[in-house]
């Protein structure tokens, strides 16, 4: 198998680690039998002969040779000890990345992608279509198949590097094993250098760190020092002793100033100082990452405390602080003689990093860190206030100013809720989680009302009490991830069936309901307010996360609405207040308006198909089961349409063209629906990956569209009649019709009964249209 960064994919994908297996159990046994001649030296040989009983010239002269001879044989214990211990570690490495670039193999068709022999990426539908020119014909490919092709690549890349890096580290810890006996091998038996793999490990990335710090000091990088800058973070980055090391070694502040060195350096070649960012944001990240994870040791447990006692706690913990000194300080001004409008600080330096890496933000980091900013920004409101970024008049000239307060670049603790929503979802979840003190706290300071919010601050320590800081996109993307478990705008895993778990539940109702209460009747006319949500107020910007939130949550959503609606498993449902009017302002923007349509629809879908193939005993059974499962759905599609014309053509905030929803946008929320609404008792008639799942969506795609385009036609006479009838048609006729009869044509279902329940759903379909117009201006 070819070795070290020559690896290929087919080499490790087909490689026999068999014989590796077998030389670790033979160096194994030479370690026990070693072990074994050790001890009978040191107690039978040289204890005899340093016994009081054998005197004379030839003990004189014998003894030394026999305790020579007792510790050659530890030290040749030891040798063997250091040599098993490396190749064990190898082979369970290169397993461990065998395994999972198997695993890339096995699941790229399901996606639509093809893996050559040679490791490189095609979309199954092409395979003479190279990624490069998927990526610049854009036509005829789907952005769903593209983003997959990155992603396999990447993957594929990943983990020939980390056993590109296990083989680097393992040959250089045996050829220092093998220098040390000599080249001759007349000192086989000379002491170990190492007492295991892990020692002889940290050594070689110490000194790698070491070699990297060297090139990172040179005042003038050259193009050669940044290939070798990067071939180490290629290799180590994501080891945490070599990134623990080399930021030691090179100082926060030089290590956060480092890449904009680094893109100077460049000169131009943006590919060079991307490779770099990433690889420097990896082994920052890899360097604040503690022990243990928010569920085992949180910040501030004993768990967490007992660990900085120790001595890598210790560290981290001299780390963790010089990250936030380096972090607040100005770090590219200049000298004072040459000062610069350049007024960024090192939070901003570090947090492009973070964004920038490969692996995701630590939870326990996460925490501390926006717990941080919080109360920064608490004792000295206003602090994100200052434009810390250059501008420039048309002349080129530097145009320092003072920002806006809502510019996100300019608000740290927006940024960082941004990185951990699209890194690690599961640390936002747990950030917001209403079920943990601290979480319930976060809900309330970002999107309550009481004194404790956040609010808008005119400048350093003056804020406007009662109105609050709008949702930044940092803000918007984090409470979407923390409901829903994914980055926003990812599609779900391929072939799970997805569940949401208690804490992403228990976001999702304190979100949508400390929105819902703007809705609710007060007697006290000066509680009597517009909902926060709603166009021009404060958290306008926040609909299009509430859709998403909507979307991922749809059964409940429909139950909530209608009392009726898709089966939620015991113990797994949402209650969502009042649904009805909060889709109604977020159906006025157009992303909301998408996400809810799209899973309303493929929701729809399943519960048909599952009602159409229920137990029943008559046709009168099933038509009023089929009949159930169109009411929620129908609102639902009447109150979107309302909705979306309402934007248009009474409040003027929204143009036709912004509806127009990418291909890409509708997939995934569609595999988000399915992957929630698909259960087991579906997955024969709805598998959740494979060409058939590709079918569904394709179908459930071309319905979604036709809705749209059904709603583009809308005209301001309808709006003001709320008169939608080329929409209500096409869902009834097209969608719900077009449902049922594929339900029946997927077989076990008596023909007769057909025509009855496709007539029943029809009628349903109308009224219920109707009623969810009707319902959400008091109508109904």
């Amino acid at each position: 198998m070819p070795t070290g960064v020559g690896l290929t994919y087919a080499a490790l994908l087909d490689a026999d680690l068999g014989p590796l297996r077998a030389a670790a159990e033979r160096w194994q046994r030479v370690r026990d039998a070693l072990a074994e001649m050790y001890a009978t030296a040191r107690h039978d040989m040289a204890g005899r002969a340093l016994g009081a009983d054998w005197r004379g010239r030839n003990a004189d002269v014998t003894r030394p040779f026999v305790v020579a001879t007792g510790r050659g044989f530890a030290a040749g214990h030891e040798q063997a000890h250091a040599v098993h211990s490396v190749l064990d570690r190898l082979h369970a490495d290169l397993t461990r990345q065998q395994a999972a670039l198997r695993e890339v193999a096995e699941t790229a068709a399901a996606r639509g992608v093809y893996i050559d022999p040679a490791g490189e990426v095609h979309p199954q539908e092409d395979r003479a279509l190279t990624l490069t020119g998927a990526q610049t014909l854009g036509a005829p490919l789907s952005e769903g198949v593209v983003a997959a092709m990155e992603e396999v690549r990447d993957r594929i890349r990943q983990h020939l590097r980390l056993a590109a890096e296990c083989d680097r580290l393992a040959s250089g810890a045996l050829t220092e094993l093998a220098e040390r006996s000599g080249p001759d091998g007349r000192n086989a038996f000379a002491a170990s250098p190492f007492a295991d793999a892990g020692e002889a490990y940290a050594e070689l990335l110490t000194g790698d760190a070491e070699a990297f710090a060297r090139l990172a000091r040179r005042e003038d990088l050259t193009e050669r020092d940044l290939e070798a800058m990067n071939r180490l973070l290629a290799l180590h980055a994501e080891n945490p002793l070599f990134a623990a090391h080399l930021v030691d070694t090179l100082g926060m502040d030089a290590y956060l100033r480092l890449p904009d060195r680094v893109d100077r350096a460049a000169d131009g070649d943006g590919q060079t100082s991307a490779a770099l960012r990433e690889g420097l944001g990896t082994a920052l990240s890899a360097s604040l990452a503690p022990a243990g994870d928010m569920s085992s040791a949180p910040p501030g447990s004993e768990a967490f405390e007992a660990w900085l006692a120790t001595p890598e706690g210790r560290a981290y913990r001299e780390r963790y602080d010089a990250f936030h000194e380096a972090g607040a300080r100005e770090l590219f001004r200049g000298p004072d003689w040459e000062r610069t409008a350049d007024g960024r600080v090192g939070y901003d330096a570090a947090f492009d990093l973070l964004d920038a890496s490969r692996l995701p933000i630590d939870d326990q980091f996460f925490h501390q860190t926006a717990d941080h900013l919080i109360a920064l920004e608490r004792e000295q409101p206003g602090i994100w206030n200052d434009d810390r970024f250059v501008t420039t008049r048309e002349d080129g000239r530097p145009l320092p100013g003072w920002a806006d307060p809502r510019e996100p670049e300019n608000d740290l603790v927006d940024r960082l809720l941004g990185i951990g929503a699209h890194s690690n979802p599961q640390a936002v979840t747990a950030f917001f989680d209403p079920g943990r003190p601290e979480g319930e706290a976060h809900l309330d300071y970002f999107i309550g009302q009481g004194p404790a919010a956040r609010h808008v601050a005119d400048a350093p320590g003056i804020f406007r009490l009662g109105e609050p800081t709008p949702p930044g996109p940092g803000l918007q993307a984090a409470l979407e991830a923390a409901a829903t478990g994914l980055p926003p705008g990812d599609p779900p895993p391929q072939g799970v069936a997805r569940t949401h778990t208690e804490a992403q539940r228990a976001v999702a109702e304190a979100v949508w309901n400390a929105f819902a209460e703007d809705y609710t009747a007060s007697d006290d006319v000066s509680e009597i307010h517009p909902p926060r949500i709603a166009d021009g107020e404060p958290f306008a910007d926040l609909r299009p996360a509430l859709g998403n939130i909507a979307a991922d949550y749809m059964r409940d959503v429909q139950r909530e609405l209608t009392g009726v609606g898709p089966d939620v498993p015991e113990g797994a449902a949402v209650d969502f207040d009042m649904v009805g009017p909060m889709l109604s302002d977020i159906g006025t923007d157009p992303e909301g308006y998408a996400a809810v349509t799209a899973a309303n629809e493929a929701t729809t879908y399943v519960a048909i198909d599952q009602a159409v193939h229920g137990d029943w005993e008559s046709r009168q059974e099933r038509r009023t089961a089929v009949a159930d499962a169109v009411v929620p759905g129908a609102q639902i599609a009447g109150l979107m349409t309302d909705a979306r014309a309402t934007a248009v053509y009474e409040r003027h905030i929204a143009a036709q063209e912004d509806y127009n929803a990418t291909v890409d946008q509708v997939h995934v929320w569609t595999d988000r629906a399915l992957s929630i609404a698909i259960d087991a008792p579906l997955a024969e008639r709805f598998p959740v990956a494979g060409e058939a799942a590709g079918v569904l969506r394709g179908v459930l795609t071309d319905q979604i569209f036709a809705t749209l385009e059904r709603d583009d036609s809308a005209t301001a006479a309808m709006q003001r009649s709320r008169e939608y009838s080329a929409s209500r048609d096409y869902f009834r006729e097209q969608f719900v019709t077009g449902a049922v009869n594929d339900a029946f044509d997927r077989g076990g279902v008596p023909e007769e009964h057909r025509t009855v329940v496709t007539d029943g759903a029809a009628l349903q379909a109308d009224a219920s249209f109707n009623d969810g117009i009707a319902n959400v201006h008091g109508e109904g």
